[in-house]
């Protein structure tokens, strides 16, 4: 299984150098745990905090460990059924342009 605290500390530094979401997403790790990604007031703030966002993105860590290390293209893992998408899709899209790079 994957360190969530290693998952959170490269979701911040990855969202750090993109420009806001304008939007908060959560990345829902299931029992591993919850990693919230607020890019409303400026800069994207990164908390294992829940709260609440326009787009949830379900998956397991060793997916997101993935998606990070550019092994799965986020698009492929959507069609596979490794991430599903709740709520706004374009904010999912800006999220899978942090993450799949």
């Amino acid at each position: 299984m994957t360190d969530t605290a290693a998952l959170l500390s490269r979701v911040r530094t990855t969202a750090a150098d993109h420009p806001p979401l304008k939007a908060r997403a959560k990345l829902d790790l299931g029992p591993a745990g919850i990693i919230l990604i607020d890019g409303t007031a400026g800069a994207n703030a990164v908390t294992a905090e829940d709260g609440e966002a326009h787009v949830t993105l379900r998956m397991k860590p060793e997916v997101l460990g993935q998606l990070l290390d550019g092994s799965l293209d986020p698009t492929v893992g959507y069609m596979m059924g490794k991430l599903k998408v709740d709520g706004d899709m374009g904010v999912a899209l800006k999220v899978a342009g942090v993450l799949g790079e």
